[in-house]
């Protein structure tokens, strides 16, 4: 204790201390927001440009943009058990109303898209017949690819499809296997190390020859969902971005020092 400090100065000094350190946002708190924002924002812009890859690259880049989701989706249970047990600081007191409305609303954007966004690409990457199954020799049926040496446009039924009634058989083709150049079918891993495993109600739509097109006719809606869902989500930042930097330069509260980047010169 000092000298001449009185038992209600200190515990003044303790609270104005509890009340800076609450203004702030825990350590914990900021690494995962940073990490989810910085997987988020790699995400949309493998996401925006992956369809215009070539094959092999777009393979690889579509693992990336696996990975990189399923990691945000697990980053956000963490920090949603978090914030449920640890009590964020307050909104800055200079928020009028309407700003506190709509940075909730921003907020609960945020954390469905969070949330929805790596399930539906889950979906979609689990809406596919299973090797072996008669979906998949329908959808072997549905898929013509070119086989190398062939004439420019002539294109010949997926491996694994049953024949045409007539048809003779294709040489140099291995029966039951991908024909010389055709992409593989790989499984999926998150980050090449954990395995995905596919969605089984949704897999298993296409289990039989029937069910092959009621599941992909549920994987478009699922590419829809994940395309809107994508746009919302840049819209969602935006909003977000543009409310920190009104907050950090028109209103100069210490919006960016709440989220651990710079030094505090004023309380909140």
């Amino acid at each position: 204790m000092k000298w001449g400090m009185t038992t209600s100065d200190i515990g003044l000094a303790a609270a104005a201390g509890k009340a800076t350190a609450r203004s702030s946002y825990s350590r914990v708190a900021i690494i995962l927001h940073w990490t989810i924002a910085g997987l988020i924002i790699f995400n949309l812009a493998i996401g925006l440009v992956m369809e215009g890859f070539p094959l092999p690259l777009r393979f690889f880049a579509l693992l990336l943009h696996v990975s990189s989701g399923m990691t945000v989706l697990a980053l956000t249970m963490v920090r949603l058990v978090w914030w449920l047990t640890h009590e964020p600081p307050p909104h800055l007191a200079s928020l009028k109303f309407w700003e506190h409305r709509l940075a909730h609303g921003v907020h609960v954007a945020l954390y469905v898209a969070m949330v929805g966004m790596p399930l539906t690409g889950w979906a979609i990457v689990s809406a596919h017949p299973r090797l072996g199954s008669a979906g998949a020799a329908e959808q072997a049926r549905h898929l013509p690819f070119k086989i190398p040496g062939s004439p420019a446009g002539a294109s010949q039924p997926m491996p694994g499809a049953p024949p045409e009634p007539g048809a003779p058989a294709l040489s140099g083709v291995p029966q039951g296997g991908p024909p010389p150049g055709a992409p593989p079918r790989r499984e999926m891993k998150v980050w090449g190390f954990i395995t995905l495993p596919p969605i089984k109600a949704i897999q298993d739509l296409g289990e039989t020859a029937g069910g092959y097109e009621p599941q992909q006719a549920l994987h478009e809606e699922f590419v829809s969902w994940h395309s809107i869902g994508g746009y919302l989500l840049i819209l969602a930042l935006a909003l977000h971005i543009a409310g920190a930097l009104k907050h950090q330069y028109v209103d100069k509260e210490p919006e960016f020092q709440r989220m651990g980047l710079g030094r505090r010169n004023k309380k909140v």
